[in-house]
């Protein structure tokens, strides 16, 4: 009885200790500043959800990698596509914030 009485302590002081956490951290991706890049798309990984864009700034050629969230917002010129819509070579800007997991795009609009 001593144990099960630990044990629901142990799980009220984790969820009483986790959840300013999770509200923390959901709040902060929403007041990430995002950043922008356009350029070319070298790559797309339609299983994975990802995609490369060659970027060109002062003469230098660049590729930056992006993960496409499934809520991420993918337009070309009126229209909501697809992931599997963006092809290799199709113009693009990327709006996108990064974290610990990597460069997340939150809208990709192809030209």
């Amino acid at each position: 009885m001593r144990l099960i009485g630990i044990a629901v302590a142990a799980v009220v002081f984790l969820a009483a200790f986790l959840s300013p956490y999770a509200v923390c951290c959901a709040d902060t991706v929403q007041k990430a500043e995002l950043s922008a890049v356009s350029g070319v798309i070298t790559a797309v990984d339609w299983v994975g959800d990802k995609i490369v864009v060659r970027t060109f700034h002062a003469g230098q050629a660049d590729e930056i990698s992006f993960i496409v969230p499934d809520v991420a917002v993918i337009v070309k010129g009126t229209s909501k596509i697809s992931l599997g819509n963006i092809n290799i070579a199709d113009k693009v800007t990327v709006q996108y914030y990064g974290d610990f997991g990597g460069l997340k795009a939150v809208r990709i609009t192809v030209k």
